[in-house]
């Protein structure tokens, strides 16, 4: 394993981008379930998370690319509102939010390299289907349901993050990170439906797999291949501050 010396709290922390108000109260201990919104205009409302569930959004990974875990990042459960001084986008509250884990939480991660299998995104033999818009603040490629994503004014980066991201719920759409390796620089309008396995033989399934809705509906192919991965290993984490 690769290591970077560079200590982080927060790339965000740096560059002083962080939220106006925050509130950290500990959950009910009777809810149930987990809840997490970016909701537009620049507020965060998190319900019963932990702060691994918050540092996976703050970050866009997975629970693999987590090491060192410490006591503290998986109990006690939270509740947490936070809003921006202004309106911002998704992308930009991502990055308040690791300045909120810094801050509250005096989380601080070593950022390191490992070998890991992935899928390679890249252009398929006969070139993308996309449309390429004019880039706008707000630009994201979201799920919108079971077997459908939408890509408003969203990057190639964006699309390999929603397709390995994980929810609350630990679900995710394909087994392994996604790698943007298309060389597409812009930000384009799509849309993709596919019919997700679910252990499903293909000669049963009424719509195509994921690869074949990539190939035929973006003009994107998904490749299996090993490739470094970037591991965040947690170097020291605290209870939150108080409000």
């Amino acid at each position: 394993m690769r290591s970077l010396i560079l200590i982080l709290s927060s790339a965000a922390a740096i560059w002083g981008q962080a939220f106006e108000v925050v509130s950290v109260r500990p959950a009910n201990p009777t809810a149930r379930g987990s809840s997490f919104e970016f909701l537009p205009g620049g507020k965060l409302v998190a319900v019963n998370v932990s702060v691994r569930d918050l540092l996976k959004k703050a970050y866009r990974i997975r629970d693999f690319q987590i090491a060192n875990a410490p006591a503290g990042l998986d109990s006690p459960w939270y509740d947490v509102t936070a809003n921006a001084a202004s309106p911002v986008g998704e992308g930009e509250m991502q990055g308040m939010l690791q300045s909120l884990l810094a801050d509250r939480f005096q989380l601080k991660l070593r950022r390191e390299s490992k070998e890991l299998q992935v899928y390679i995104l890249t252009v398929a033999k006969n070139g993308p289907k996309l449309n390429e818009v004019a880039p706008a603040a707000g630009g994201a490629v979201r799920i919108r349901g079971v077997g459908r994503l939408a890509g408003l004014k969203g990057s190639m980066d964006q699309l390999a993050s929603a397709l390995s991201d994980v929810r609350l719920n630990g679900s995710a759409i394909l087994d392994r990170p996604v790698v943007n390796r298309t060389g597409l620089n812009g930000v384009y309008d799509f849309s993709l439906e596919w019919t997700p396995e679910m252990g499903v033989d293909a000669a049963d399934r009424p719509g195509p797999s994921i690869f074949t809705a990539m190939r035929e509906q973006l003009g994107l192919s998904l490749e299996k291949r090993n490739a470094p991965v970037e591991i965040f290993a947690i170097e020291h984490l605290e209870k939150p501050s108080q409000n």
